[in-house]
C-alpha cells in the first residue's frame, strides 16, 4: 500500500466504503446503462464525510472538467428542460441510455414504474447531439394535444411537466407522513386503526395509488392437506440424503454449507416419498445465515445447481439422486481458472470454499451489522482474490489508487461540486447524503463517489488521473418507490 493511499484513508477516517449490490446498480446508471432501482436503500455502514467536505470553489480550483460523454448528457438535459419545462428534480426521475452512430449521440430518457411515476403516461424523451454540440429533442407524446394534460390532472393518460410537479408534491407529502409515523408502530396497530391511518395517507397522495398499501387485500383460504404417516424423521432423511450425495457426487458436509436444505413430503403411487433438496443459497438467505458470501451468490446459484434426493418415507430406501447441472463442463480446471468452469462440482468446490474462507478474513473485520461496505483497501483485496481465481476483472474491479492519481479527498470535492451543478443542490442538501468512495480499474483508473439519501441515490465517476467528470447521475426516490 503506497503512502499516498494511507494518507488519504487516514484523512477520510477510513470511512470510504463499498457495497457491490447497490453501488453497481447506480454505477450502471451513471455510465448511461439502463438499470432501474427497485427500492430505496438502507445504508448501514457508509459514513457521512462531513469532516472532509470543502466548498465548490475549492473543487473548481482543482480543475472542474467534464468528459465528452457527460457534456453531451448535460446538453441533452438542458435542452429537455428548456423545451418541455422539466426541472432538475424531474430529470432525476429518469434513467438514461446512450447510443452513438454516424457521429451523433442519441440519449433516451425513460422513467421507472413506481407509485409516483407512471412510465407509460410519462413516455420517453430523446435527445440527439451532433458532432458540433447541437441538439434536437423530442417526446413520445409530442403528437398529443397539450390541452389534454396542461392542467396537471394525474388521471390524464399523458404526464407532462405539470403532472410531474403534482407527483413530486405528493411524494413530498408521502415522505413527510412517514417521517411523522414510525413504520413499525403503524404496522403493529390493530387492523382497524392501521387502515384508518392508511386511509389518511391514501388521501394525501390521491389520485395516485400506493402499491405498498393495497386496498382490500385478502388472503385466500387454504384447504389443509392430510399429512401421510411416515417412519423417517426430518433429521434421518437429511442424514440419509447427505450420505447419498457423498456416495454419488463426493459432496462433503463442508460443501453442503453452500446450500439451503429444503424437505417436502408427498405421495407417489400410494407411497409416501420424502424429497430432500439442496438449493444454492439466495442473497437474502446468505446474508442472514452467513452460510455463503451474499456478494456473489448470483454466480454461485448459476454454477452450483440443485441436488435432490428422494427416499421412501416408510422404509428410508433411497429412490433417486440427481443434480440439475449433470453433464455440464467440469473438466480440468485448477486454482487459477476454476471460475470458468460450467458448473462447480465436488472437484471445484474446494476452490470455492477456499475463496470464501480467504475473503472471510476481510468480512470479519467489520461488526455483523456493518458488513455491507468495505474500505478501499479491503475492497481491493476482496476483488483481487476473485481476479486471481480467473473471474472477470470488469466485474471485480476494485483496486488501490496509483501515486499519480488525484487523491480521494480531491475526488470527493469534485464529486460534490459536480452533483450540485447537475441537480441544483445546495450544500445543505448535499450534506443529507451519505457518501461512499471507491477506486476502480475502469477507464484506466476511476474514482466512484456514491450518494445515498432518503430522497434518492446516485453517483459521480471521475477519471482518477485527471479528475475529469465522466458521469453524474441521481435517481429520485419518487421514481423508485413502490
Amino acid at each position: 500500500m503506497n503512502d499516498r493511499f494511507r494518507t488519504d484513508t487516514d484523512l477520510l477516517l477510513s470511512g470510504l466504503t463499498w457495497k457491490r449490490e447497490d453501488a453497481q446498480r447506480v454505477l450502471s446508471a451513471a455510465k448511461g446503462e439502463h438499470a432501474p432501482m427497485k427500492k430505496k436503500l438502507s445504508v448501514s455502514f457508509a459514513l457521512i464525510l462531513g469532516l472532509v467536505f470543502v466548498t465548490t470553489a475549492v473543487a473548481f480550483a482543482i480543475g472542474f472538467t467534464q468528459s465528452q460523454q457527460y457534456t453531451e448528457l448535460v446538453t441533452a438535459r438542458n435542452a429537455l428542460m428548456s423545451r418541455y419545462g422539466l426541472t432538475q428534480d424531474m430529470i432525476a426521475m429518469f434513467d438514461t441510455q446512450t447510443a452513438e452512430a454516424d457521429g451523433e449521440t442519441t440519449i433516451t430518457f425513460t422513467a421507472s414504474a413506481s407509485s409516483f411515476s407512471d412510465p407509460d403516461a410519462i413516455g420517453q424523451y430523446t435527445a440527439v447531439v451532433d458532432s458540433q454540440g447541437g441538439v434536437t429533442v423530442c417526446w413520445s407524446h409530442d403528437d398529443t394535444d397539450p390541452a389534454s394534460w396542461a392542467d396537471g390532472d394525474l388521471t390524464s393518460p399523458v404526464w407532462g411537466a405539470p403532472q410531474l410537479t403534482q407527483a413530486l408534491a405528493r411524494y413530498a407529502l408521502y415522505t413527510q407522513w412517514w417521517a411523522d409515523h414510525d413504520r413499525a408502530d403503524v404496522y403493529s396497530l390493530p387492523e382497524e386503526e392501521r387502515e384508518a391511518l392508511f386511509d389518511e395517507l391514501r388521501a394525501l397522495v390521491a389520485p395516485l395509488e400506493l402499491v405498498e398499501i393495497p386496498n382490500g387485500e385478502t388472503t385466500p383460504a387454504i384447504t389443509p392437506v392430510p399429512t401421510p404417516v411416515v417412519n423417517v424423521s426430518d433429521a434421518d432423511a437429511s442424514r440419509i440424503a447427505a450420505q447419498a450425495l457423498y456416495d454419488r457426487y463426493g459432496l462433503t458436509e463442508d460443501m453442503l454449507t453452500l446450500f439451503t436444505e429444503v424437505q417436502s413430503l408427498d405421495m407417489q403411487d400410494g407411497v409416501p416419498v420424502r424429497s430432500v433438496a439442496w438449493l444454492p443459497a439466495d442473497a437474502e438467505t446468505a446474508y442472514t445465515t452467513g452460510n455463503a458470501d451474499w456478494r456473489w451468490v448470483d454466480v454461485l446459484e448459476e454454477k452450483l445447481g440443485t441436488y435432490i434426493v428422494t427416499l421412501n418415507a416408510q422404509s428410508s430406501a433411497v429412490r433417486s439422486v440427481s443434480w440439475s447441472l449433470e453433464g455440464a463442463d467440469t473438466g480440468a480446471y485448477g486454482e487459477d481458472n476454476w471460475a470458468d468452469a460450467g458448473a462447480y462440482d465436488a472437484d471445484i468446490l474446494p476452490y470455492v470454499l477456499s475463496l470464501l474462507h480467504q475473503n472471510e478474513s476481510i468480512i470479519v473485520k467489520y461488526p455483523e451489522d456493518q458488513r455491507e461496505w468495505f474500505s478501499i483497501e479491503d475492497a481491493a483485496a476482496y476483488d483481487q482474490a476473485f481476479r486471481d481465481a480467473g473471474f472477470d476483472p470488469a466485474a471485480y474491479n476494485h483496486a488501490l489508487p496509483k501515486d499519480t492519481d488525484i487523491t480521494a479527498q480531491e475526488a470527493v470535492e469534485l464529486a460534490r461540486a459536480a452533483m450540485a451543478d447537475a441537480y441544483a443542490l445546495t450544500g445543505e442538501q448535499l450534506d443529507e447524503f451519505e457518501m461512499t468512495v471507491e477506486y476502480e480499474l475502469d477507464s484506466g483508473g476511476m474514482w466512484w463517489i456514491g450518494f445515498y439519501g432518503s430522497d434518492g441515490m446516485g453517483g459521480v465517476s471521475l477519471d482518477a488521473a485527471t479528475g475529469e467528470i465522466l458521469m453524474v447521475n441521481l435517481m429520485s426516490a419518487a421514481a423508485t418507490n413502490g
